[in-house]
């Protein structure tokens, strides 16, 4: 995915895989949102765009966009 030179990187990738692991072992579950479609369609990488495309086709729910997430951050934590 991106340069695993830096720890931070290879710490944050091998978490991805590990979650990514999870979720396909059954063990976790994947969730999609219009969010993570935006900023995936948006990715000018086209090998990060389809590795992306593919986790998320293995989601096993997607969270609609609410009228409360919609509103922003502000909103979210006056609810608590």
């Amino acid at each position: 995915m991106d340069d695993h030179s830096q720890p931070r990187v290879q710490l944050e990738a091998e978490a991805v895989l590990g979650i990514l692991a999870l979720c396909e072992s059954g063990e976790a579950d994947l969730l999609d949102s219009d969010a993570l479609r935006f900023e995936t369609e948006r990715n000018p990488h086209p090998i990060r765009r389809s590795f992306a495309e593919e986790a998320l086709a293995g989601a096993t729910e997607r969270v609609p966009a609410t009228g409360l997430l919609s509103s922003g951050p502000a909103a979210i934590f006056s609810q608590g």
